[in-house]
């Protein structure tokens, strides 16, 4: 971002002038990079770390220094979404005063999502599934896109083609289902409730099924069973974990129907 000019030399002559130098009469903003080096504080260098605070460059790419005219002043946020270096050169955004790395522009999020480190380290789970293969929606500034790593679906499954269906559930979720993201930088989506995340796999789980369906149909003799097994898992959740048609579970909630097909 240019930094805003400083007042012209004859403002703050004719301010001197008049004796009103002392009084907090105007405001100049500032780039970090070029603002007076102010005197950072241990909560600063709490909040970005990484950041060499004693350069004369500007460490807080996200941040410009508001100066007063008595010499004090205060860091201000960039708005949200403003673009950012990352560091290394890596693209990036601005989310509440700290720049986050987004995906470059023409890579696909999914593929910057399974590649990138620190977006694994933050969501561990999402890339070691404990309840069997899936995938998850990831969220860059609200937009929402579907993944499946493909290290989470067994290689059977992708002899079988079954990670084309796992693959059309998450686009369900991306299409229709009321995901919630962050409301800047990037994460994992997710529902607001347990009870709409139960009727969105509900819906979910029943696409997946007609697409399994379609695929044991025309699949081979040697790739059945492996399909029909994926068949079953998915039924049983939607049975026994969602309770998609409705019941009472083994603590004596009851549950209702999810009507389905859902779109």
């Amino acid at each position: 971002m240019t930094p805003h000019r400083p007042w012209p030399l004859f403002v703050l002559s004719l301010a001197l002038w008049t004796g009103t130098s002392s009084a907090q009469t105007w405001t100049t903003v500032w780039t970090p990079g070029s603002a007076p080096a102010p005197t950072h504080t241990k909560m600063e260098q709490e909040m970005e770390p990484e950041k060499d605070h004693h350069s004369e460059t500007n460490c807080y790419p996200c941040k410009e220094w508001e100066a007063y005219g008595d010499g004090g002043g205060k860091w201000v946020d960039y708005p949200d979404g403003t673009e950012c270096d990352a560091g290394d050169d890596k693209p990036g955004k601005c989310c509440d005063g700290i720049c986050v790395e987004v995906p470059p522009k023409g890579t696909d999020p999914c593929e910057w999502a399974i590649g990138n480190d620190d977006f694994r380290k933050k969501h561990p789970r999402q890339f070691h599934p404990v309840f069997g293969p899936e995938g998850f929606i990831v969220c860059i500034f609200e937009e929402t896109y579907p993944c499946v790593p493909p290290d989470n679906i067994p290689q059977a499954w992708k002899n079988a083609g079954i990670d084309k269906c796992v693959q059309r559930h998450e686009q369900y979720h991306k299409d229709h289902s009321p995901i919630q993201c962050p409301p800047c930088g990037t994460g994992i989506g997710d529902f607001a409730d347990a009870e709409t995340q139960r009727k969105e796999e509900c819906c979910a789980y029943y696409d997946t099924l007609l697409c399994l369906n379609d695929l044991l149909n025309a699949a081979s003799d040697n790739h059945k069973a492996t399909i029909q097994k994926a068949i079953d898992d998915a039924t049983d959740k939607m049975l026994h974990e969602y309770h998609c048609w409705g019941g009472i579970d083994d603590q004596g909630i009851q549950y209702e129907r999810v009507q389905m097909p859902c779109n």
